[in-house]
C-alpha cells in the first residue's frame, strides 16, 4: 500500500526534535570514537608499559645481584686489609723488639770490650810482676858474690824496676 505524502510527513516540531536527538547522539558517537582511540592508545601504552616494566625488573635483579657481589668484595677487601694491618703491626712490634734486643747486644758487647780491656791490662801486669817474680827468684837462687856498700842487692834493683813498672802504668792512664 502505498503511503500518502501528508501521511510521510513529519512535524516540523518532530522533525526538529529528531534532528537534534541525531545530532546530539553523532556527538556521542564521536566522544565514543574518542574515547576508543584513547583506550586504544592506553592499551599500547599499557603493553608497552609492561615489556619495559619486565625489562627494568631484569635489569633491577641484574643489578642487585652486581651490587650484592660488589659488598661480598667489598666484605673480603675489608677482611684482607684487616688481616694486613695485623700482620703490619706484628711486624712493626717485632722490628721495635729486635732493635731494642740490638740496642742491648751493642751496650753488652760494649760493656764485655771494657771488661776484656781490663782483663788484658791485668794480664799484663801479671805477667810483669810474674817476670819480675821469676828474676827475684833467679837472683835469690844464686850464690851471693861479694859486694861493695855502694851496689844495691838484686832483691832492692827487682824491687825498683818493679816499682817504676807500676808509674809508668799510672801515667800512662
Amino acid at each position: 500500500m502505498p503511503v500518502s505524502k501528508s501521511e510521510q510527513m513529519v512535524p516540523m516540531k518532530d522533525y526538529e526534535e529528531l534532528r537534534l536527538k541525531l545530532k546530539i547522539l553523532e556527538a556521542k558517537r564521536q566522544e565514543d570514537r574518542e574515547r576508543h582511540r584513547e583506550n586504544e592508545k592506553v592499551k599500547e601504552e599499557a603493553e608497552q608499559f609492561l615489556t619495559l616494566r619486565n625489562k627494568l625488573q631484569d635489569k633491577i635483579s641484574e643489578l642487585q645481584k652486581d651490587l650484592r657481589d660488589t659488598k661480598r668484595q667489598l666484605k673480603e677487601s675489608m677482611s684482607e686489609k684487616d688481616s694486613y694491618e695485623a700482620k703490619y703491626t706484628d711486624i712493626i712490634e717485632s722490628m721495635e723488639m729486635m732493635t731494642l734486643d740490638k740496642e742491648v747486644a751493642e751496650e753488652r758487647a760494649e760493656n764485655l770490650q771494657q771488661e776484656v780491656n781490663l782483663l788484658k791490662d791485668k794480664i799484663e801486669e801479671i805477667s810483669v810482676d810474674l817476670d819480675i817474680l821469676r828474676k827475684e827468684a833467679d837472683i835469690l837462687n844464686r850464690p851471693p858474690t861479694d859486694s861493695n856498700g855502694d851496689d844495691k842487692t838484686p832483691l832492692e834493683v827487682i824491687q825498683l824496676e818493679r816499682h817504676n813498672e807500676r808509674l809508668k802504668d799510672a801515667l800512662m792512664r
